[in-house]
């Protein structure tokens, strides 16, 4: 929840609750990025306008951060940052709810069932992410650029005045 401003759909990093209490702060920024980029992943593949954050999932976020941290050293007597300056039983929302190792783990799947989804508005029903019932080829038949050929590891065709099935049949991957 520590990656959405205010349960809008704001990429954030280090925000609230952002494992700087402990662990590696780079590997949780890594870590971080990997989620956004499975969240973008999902709005592309399954066609979705927007998303955002469900109110109850902030609510309980904010129970187990509250829970958590009751049980350790950071509500103790002390003035410090991650209590905006307050002593004793402050409310802290500046520090993950677990280790850095928690937070890496945590963070590696998304709970897709935590977020609102709202589809583009010209799909017409829920199953339109399916397409169409046909997989487009990984590449184009008349595919001819050699830079991207040795990028794919693709080699190729013999010869480009074949019809296009000889030129399928040429086309090999080298995997």
């Amino acid at each position: 929840m520590g990656l959405w401003a205010d349960a809008h759909t704001s990429f954030n990093l280090l925000t609230v609750q952002a494992a700087v209490g402990s662990g590696s702060l780079l590997v949780i920024m890594e870590q971080q990025c990997a989620y956004l980029a499975q969240v973008i992943a999902k709005c592309q593949r399954d066609h979705y306008a927007s998303f955002a954050v469900k109110e109850s999932a902030v609510v309980d976020f904010l129970r187990y951060t509250d829970d958590y941290h009751k049980r350790t050293v950071y509500t103790t007597n002390c003035k410090s940052w991650y209590k905006l300056g307050k002593e004793g039983d402050a409310v802290i929302r500046s520090i993950w709810p677990g280790s850095g190792l928690h937070s890496f783990v945590t963070l590696k799947h998304p709970r897709w069932e935590d977020f609102n989804w709202e589809r583009r508005k010209e799909l017409h029903h829920g199953m339109s992410w399916l397409g169409d019932g046909d997989v487009v080829k990984s590449l184009p038949r008349d595919f001819t650029h050699e830079e991207m050929r040795s990028i794919h590891r693709v080699s190729r065709p013999r010869s480009l005045s074949k019809s296009r099935a000889d030129l399928e049949q040429t086309i090999l991957w080298t995997d």
